[in-house]
């Protein structure tokens, strides 16, 4: 299988991704938006995986290149590639983000915290977008706190650095719900 990821920052990469990409023996290529990078052509890769970064969707005057990578997403999605509903009914996710967003029309609501009401949505059982971090590994969350430290807000739903940094059993457990997901995604007939 050939995986190809978008990444808008380097500081926020695919971490555990890769890993799980790397295990299952598949291709990983990627365009780094950041160094104004060109596409792919569809036909080279058969799952997407859009990485987060500090930009919100509707900043198109900051960051130029949203426009033109919706428009790469969109036609991903009308020729049936596999973009990233196969996620325990309860568990702990690492967030990271100051914004969020409505779900888009014909698409359906799969979690729903109490902190953010539209965590992760799926359209038509192969398209799968979180709002929350599954690939996250101690050293991307060290990246992050490097990177964006400054937009910590400490609050009920916001822990500090000290405790995110202390929590390898956790990340070990949201591995293995990454690992489990996308594994249940690429054995079942949900990417076509």
């Amino acid at each position: 299988m050939r995986i190809h990821f978008l990444e808008h920052v380097p500081f926020e990469g695919p971490a555990n991704l890769r890993v799980w990409v790397r295990d299952k023996g598949h291709a990983i290529s990627r365009t780094l938006l950041y160094n104004n990078e060109r596409f792919p052509q569809l036909e080279m890769l058969d799952w997407l995986f859009v990485m987060g970064g500090p930009m919100n969707v509707y900043e198109e005057n900051r960051y130029p290149w949203l426009k033109h990578e919706k428009e790469f997403i969109e036609k991903s999605i009308d020729v049936g590639k596999g973009v990233f509903t196969r996620l325990p009914e309860r568990f702990m996710a690492f967030h990271w983000h100051g914004d969020t967003f409505d779900i888009p029309k014909g698409c359906t609501r799969v979690a729903e915290p109490e902190a953010c009401r539209n965590q992760a949505f799926e359209y038509k059982g192969r398209v799968f977008a979180l709002q929350f971090h599954l690939e996250t590994s101690l050293e991307s969350i060290k990246t992050l706190v490097a990177n964006c430290g400054d937009d910590l807000s400490f609050s009920k739903y916001v822990q500090p650095e000290s405790k995110m940094l202390s929590m390898s059993e956790y990340l070990s457990k949201l591995e293995k719900i990454m690992e489990n997901f996308l594994d249940a995604i690429s054995d079942s007939s949900v990417v076509r």
